[in-house]
């Protein structure tokens, strides 16, 4: 046997872990850490297996230690509000996330303490509730949030399973929100020379020029890296968002892309004083969240063109790109969607667009 057996911490339930004979145990759902009394039969249970391997009786099954009854825990109503609040202070504490994701966090918490119990406790409900008074994207935010409170309720051995996973198809489709309205040319230009002027955005203009001539999605662009930036292609292996980092991106685990000419241009101009391509200021990587609501529509209100969001950049490239007469299936494959989403959602008006190509 390897050290002591005595039960432990694990994020908030009680463990018991040790090693005999070289092999590896573990004995869980043994109730909350910080509950005196199942702690004290922790540490009863724990004495009880030092005894057994002592005198030879260690049951290798670990039948004999396991809880005999109730071993899964009851579902129960929850409230989401408190329940979200207490994960802001687990998240804050662990220092783990951005400033703006503990802003949009307690801002939903907020917004749920004025509802009733009967719709506060019970998920479908609540679901029901953001469905009607949300927009389609803080409702899909507001529902990953929820998501993320169950499962870590679940580590916690709080709830059983999490009461969310089958409710998305409550959530409006993103798609139906979406308001395809390209730039046209001069809007373009205007906005790269916007930005290349500003004394306090100018450091991104990089990468909004990128967006523009290279049809990726945000989330790739920032945490792209020069290591996988080549001399005549970038291959795209990251996703980040206000949510997580995956080491994938969104619609498939990597895509390749060519270095158009435009892009070059703009490859040559930035330094690589950084792994990535289009860090913050600081060296980090770019809030996208912050940019949008500050850099972005500061820029777009001072040229006094109609503000869209950032994301239009890719409908730009996508939508002159079908202009130039590029087949779907190659766009599609550029950008990584299918041929199906670019004819029916992303052509928009090109009725006064000049062609970039």
């Amino acid at each position: 046997m390897t050290g002591s057996i005595s039960p432990a911490n694990n994020n908030g339930s009680i463990r018991i872990r040790f090693t005999y004979l070289r092999r590896s145990y573990q004995i869980g759902n043994l109730g909350r850490f910080d509950d005196p009394i199942a702690l004290r039969r922790a540490n009863i249970l724990a004495s009880q297996i030092s005894l057994d391997i002592a005198a030879g009786h260690f049951d290798e099954t670990l039948s004999k230690y396991k809880p005999q009854t109730a071993s899964k825990p009851v579902q129960k109503d929850v409230n989401w509000s408190k329940a979200i609040q207490d994960y802001i202070i687990h998240r804050k504490n662990l220092k783990d996330c951005g400033v703006s994701f503990l802003l949009d966090m307690e801002v939903l918490s907020k917004k749920l303490i004025n509802l009733n119990a009967s719709t506060l406790t019970k998920p479908i409900k609540l679901v029901e509730w953001l469905a009607q008074s949300q927009t389609a994207y803080m409702c899909e935010k507001s529902f990953s949030y929820l998501n993320l409170t169950a499962n870590w309720l679940i580590a916690r051995e709080e709830i059983e399973k999490n009461p969310f996973s089958k409710l998305k198809k409550l959530i409006p489709d993103l798609e139906d929100e979406w308001d395809i309205n390209p730039f046209s040319r001069e809007e373009l230009d205007q906005i790269i020379q916007g930005f290349k002027t500003n004394p306090h955005y100018k450091h991104y203009w990089q990468l909004v020029a990128f967006l523009f001539y290279s049809g990726c999605r945000p989330c790739e662009a920032i945490p792209l890296k020069w290591v996988n930036v080549g001399s005549d292609k970038i291959a795209l292996k990251e996703s980040r968002s206000q949510r997580d980092h995956r080491k994938r991106l969104k619609t498939q685990k990597t895509r390749v892309i060519r270095i158009s000419p435009k892009v070059n241009e703009i490859l040559e101009t930035l330094q690589k004083k950084n792994d990535l391509v289009f860090p913050s200021p600081t060296g980090k990587y770019i809030d996208w969240h912050n940019f949008t609501n500050r850099g972005w529509k500061k820029v777009i209100e001072g040229l006094g063109i109609e503000y869209r969001n950032p994301y239009q950049m890719r409908h730009t490239f996508i939508t002159e790109a079908i202009k130039a007469n590029i087949s779907s299936t190659l766009i599609a494959r550029h950008c990584g969607t299918s041929t199906e989403m670019i004819e029916r959602h992303y052509l928009g008006d090109v009725s006064d667009t000049e062609i970039l190509f």
